[in-house]
């Protein structure tokens, strides 16, 4: 062990526990005798950039699920020399070793092992991650449960297509769309899932073979060997072992099987039959066109599609990428309880409870009132309404001073909404300053979900100003790590679409595409039918710049559809701008043009003059590739002339214009 340093942040190494591609793992010891695991990064990796990003993303999504289910993480150092994280240890064997020492499982242990493993997957993917490589090694056997370990390969690290030179995940247990590179989802958890309890079950593999190619085109195209699985498991076993991932159940439908003995779902056929008589969905009525306008793109139907298993927001909008299995949404109410979050997740149905609030607040409830109005601004703000925005601030302060000195969560929050409104209203050096105010205020108070969006915020502004793309980036990254700290998946979402802006304006197209799709499922998870509209928008540019140029076009089509529902003037503006640009480079040229003016006479009618300037150079660009140059040039002086009174710096003309240059027609 001569890589092995003797101590890392404060834990003595002892023994050699394990080894993997990223790093070794090591019993650990800190001062007070607690034990942990800690894993170590390879020393020839540690200067490997990308893989100290997999490394954070790793510890990331360990640090999103509950704990009850996996190793909790004590603490780590992503930053360091060599980066490290130390979790619980947890005293027991292995599934994997517990089988091959003990035999198989039986009766009411199995039945616990079943119940225990399926609650665990329902707490991973309820947190947005996806494994992506359960397996009885990476079950651990503790006194008091099962617990779930290895995120090394989980959705949230990296979305590596799968091939025979570098395989992610372990040949008998990974999903058939996972062997075929396919984008993943929850689905492949519970494949997995359903593997695990074969071997747990019968000491034998679900897909045998002399060889990892022959258990991998098993797997492929072969039908799974079930002998000796007991009849209380085999229905749901059969079920998460389909072949397609729209035909297998949910992780949740899997709990509520074992702990009620339902019938497992419809699988294939009857599964669309089932869909389609249990959710009958009307497509919401569109508002006609205005006369002067020209219509908008043919809208994306609101039907779920046959066999696909999205959740359903209010409104019939049958949300995210076709084909993706969003993780299950959480029973009972998901508006959050933090008020700075309800206004993010609905600012409609904020600003109604605050108005309501402020009516029911009595003469001298001065502290409720001030609450009531600065809860308002932050809807309004939201609403892109920034003219009323002031009056409602103005209010809160005069209503607070008459209560004495403001805590220091509302103090900071106010300042945070500040901020954001001169950020909508393009006057990006005092937002900065704003912002700033805002997060200093929020530390002194340890005030996280603010801190998590000033840390956003200040990304935004890098990359608006043309600073440093790194900069931008750290910003993002800490923002993320704040997003984590608060356990708020909404702030997360939020983080993740706009680290995607960023990488996508220097061309990470790759990893902008993961976050992109990361933050669609949360949004999807939550619920929220505007922050959903707002993650089909990244992700289409995404998608569109990554060349999937077809999924780019239908996703802007569904962002812009949901946008005009939520009369969400400043994303429609950009959405439809989008796919005029995508649908452009299909060579669909008199739509593009007919869409991207419709873009801007919204973009019109929006108070946010960054969104004015993002349409009209999209308008540029669909004017000039539709062979009508004389009419692109002074758009985009119109551009770059609003684009410096406003203070974007000149290069975000060239970053924003580099953006699109890659969406191409297949």
């Amino acid at each position: 062990m001569a890589d092995k340093p003797d101590s890392v942040g404060g834990f003595e190494l002892l023994d050699k526990l394990g080894s993997g591609g990223f790093g070794s793992v090591y019993l650990g010891r800190d001062e007070n005798g607690r034990q942990a695991a800690v894993k170590l990064l390879h020393p020839h990796l540690a200067d490997d950039d990308k893989v100290r990003d997999l490394f954070a993303r790793e510890l990331t999504a360990a640090r999103q699920v509950q704990g009850f289910c996996v190793a909790e993480i004590l603490d780590a150092d992503p930053g360091a020399e060599r980066p490290w994280i130390a979790t619980e240890f947890v005293s027991g064997p292995t599934l994997q070793q517990a089988v091959a020492e003990n035999g198989p499982r039986s009766g009411s242990d199995l039945q616990r092992l079943a119940v225990q493993t399926a609650t665990a997957l329902c707490a991973i993917h309820a947190a947005g991650v996806v494994h992506r490589d359960l397996k009885p090694d990476n079950i651990m056997l503790a006194p008091e449960g099962p617990r779930v370990i290895d995120f090394g390969v989980a959705r949230a690290v990296e979305g590596t297509a799968v091939t025979s030179a570098t395989m992610v995940g372990t040949a008998g247990y990974m999903a058939p769309e996972q062997l075929e590179g396919d984008r993943l989802t929850s689905a492949a958890d519970v494949f997995a899932w359903g593997v695990v309890m074969v071997f747990a079950a019968t000491g034998s593999q679900a897909f045998p073979g002399e060889s990892n190619m022959a258990r991998i085109a098993r797997v492929a195209t072969g039908e799974p060997v079930l002998d000796g699985v007991p009849e209380l498991l085999l229905p749901i076993v059969r079920s998460c072992l389909e072949k397609r991932p729209d035909d297998r159940p949910s992780s949740r439908d899997v709990l509520d099987f074992l702990l009620g003995g339902a019938p497992p779902p419809a699988t294939g056929t009857a599964a669309v039959a089932a869909k389609a008589a249990a959710q009958p969905t009307a497509p919401a009525a569109s508002p006609p066109p205005q006369a002067d306008m020209p219509s908008p793109p043919p809208a994306a139907s609101h039907a779920p599609q046959p066999g696909a298993r999205h959740s359903v927001p209010p409104g019939g909008f049958a949300s995210a990428v076709p084909g993706d299995t969003p993780p299950p949404v959480a029973r009972g109410p998901v508006l959050p309880a933090t008020d700075l979050l309800a206004a993010l997740y609905d600012p409609v149905a904020a600003l109604d409870r605050w108005i309501a609030a402020e009516k029911a607040a009595g003469p001298t409830d001065h502290a409720v009132r001030a609450e009531a109005l600065l809860g308002q601004a932050e809807a309004l703000s939201e609403l892109e309404r920034f003219a009323e925005v002031d009056a409602k601030l103005m209010a809160a302060d005069r209503a607070m001073a008459e209560q004495g000195p403001p805590p220091t969560a509302y103090a900071a929050r106010l300042q945070l909404c500040r901020a954001t409104t001169l950020l909508g209203r393009g006057r990006y050096s005092d937002s900065d300053v704003a912002f700033q105010h805002a997060e200093s205020i929020a530390r002194q108070g340890d005030v996280s979900l603010v801190i998590a969006r000033c840390s956003v915020g200040r990304g935004r502004l890098s990359i608006l100003h043309g600073a440093d793309p790194i900069t931008a980036d750290r910003y993002l990254k800490d923002g993320l790590e704040w997003a984590s700290r608060s356990a708020a998946p909404l702030l997360r979402c939020e983080a993740l679409r706009e680290r995607a802006i960023a990488l996508l304006i220097i061309m990470r197209s790759a990893t902008a595409s993961n976050l992109a799709e990361e933050a669609l499922i949360i949004a999807n998870q939550l619920g929220s039918r505007r922050v959903i509209a707002e993650s089909l928008f990244v992700r289409a540019i995404a998608a569109a710049q990554s060349g999937q140029t077809s999924n780019g076009e239908q996703l802007a089509r569904q962002a812009t559809e949901l946008a005009q529902e939520l009369q969400h003037v400043g994303l429609q503006a950009l959405a439809l701008s989008t796919w005029a640009v995508v649908a452009v480079s299909l060579h669909r040229n008199e739509e593009a043009v007919r869409g991207v003016e419709h873009a801007v006479s919204i973009a019109e009618r929006a108070q946010d003059p960054r969104v004015l300037v993002e349409t009209l150079y999209s308008m540029g660009r669909v004017y000039r590739k539709a062979g009508r140059k004389h009419m692109a040039k002074p758009v985009v002086d119109r551009a770059t002339s609003l684009a410096n009174a406003i203070q974007l710096r000149y290069s975000y003309a060239a970053r924003w214009e580099r953006l699109f240059s890659r969406i191409r027609p297949w």
